[in-house]
């Protein structure tokens, strides 16, 4: 973490795993889910780039990405969760 970074939560809370409601689970993005993620968002590249916010970022890519980069992008996602700086939500 740089020094202008703060953490996403306070250190001393508890974060959870996951969390269930109806018909709904949310946990944390990880390498497990490669897959899925992979399938989801490439079938939704140009609703996600028209979506408000990401106009202009240039992700997700317009040609998409390969396996393994999608991987290297799950495996830095689930860091950032341990470290307490991100959440990304599968």
């Amino acid at each position: 973490m740089t020094d202008d970074q703060q953490t996403f939560v306070p250190a001393g809370f508890t974060v959870p795993r996951a969390l269930t409601g109806g018909g709904f689970r949310l946990e944390p993005l990880g390498p497990e889910h490669n897959d899925r993620d992979l399938a989801a968002w490439t079938g939704s590249i140009a609703h996600i780039r028209a979506t408000p916010g990401f106009a202009g970022r240039g992700r997700p890519p317009v040609e998409g990405m390969s396996a393994e980069a999608n991987l290297a992008d799950l495996v830095r996602h689930a860091r950032e969760f341990e470290e307490r700086v991100d959440y990304a939500p599968r």
